[in-house]
């Protein structure tokens, strides 16, 4: 019932804290949410979700329509620890023809997953998986996780990233009160 990304999180908003970590990948960054109201000047543009009660699945098309760029990096409001090294390494696993990256492979998707399974809210994602994820959605499916069935996905463990996650906590989404403390 709370607004997460306006946590606390070592004194910075999980908000604030990821809006950071993403300008070190691109001056691109945007905010998507349900809502038309977003709580104070988060200092980035903000789009509200093209498919209305769509979900996170919803906020993933709109996202990936409005992008200005080929690879789109999301990360749920929810994650306090996510580096911008650690969301670079994803953008640049994600390739292609033409992509000129060292290392990337043809998928439409990376995902990082661990031992809580897999964050397809925490991934790299190329523009062309929106008509796709679009048509999942209108066809009522709501779960990103669901209609990543239509895509090619890179699955990239604990193995591939562990530079990233040296205390392990890298990926932690803040969903309980628990979590939170």
């Amino acid at each position: 019932g709370l607004d997460k990304s306006a946590l606390i999180v070592d004194g910075r908003s999980i908000r604030d804290r990821q809006i950071a970590e993403a300008r070190f990948v691109t001056p691109h960054v945007m905010a998507v949410s349900s809502s038309t109201v977003v709580p104070g000047d988060i200092g980035i543009p903000c789009v509200t979700d093209y498919v209305a009660g769509g979900g996170a699945l919803g906020g993933l098309v709109t996202a990936l329509t409005e992008a200005p760029t080929d690879v789109v990096v999301v990360v749920a409001c929810d994650m306090p620890f996510v580096t911008g090294a650690f969301l670079h390494w994803l953008a640049s696993r994600l390739g292609g023809a033409g992509s000129g990256m060292a290392g990337a492979v043809m998928a439409d998707v990376v995902m990082p997953s661990d031992g809580a399974g897999s964050h397809p809210l925490c991934a790299a994602y190329h523009t062309r998986a929106a008509v796709p994820l679009g048509d999942a959605v209108r066809s009522g499916v709501r779960r990103v996780q669901d209609a990543l069935s239509r895509l090619t996905v890179l699955t990239v463990g604990p193995e591939d990233y562990a530079t990233f996650d040296p205390d392990g906590r890298l990926l932690l989404n803040v969903n309980t009160p628990r979590d939170y403390h």
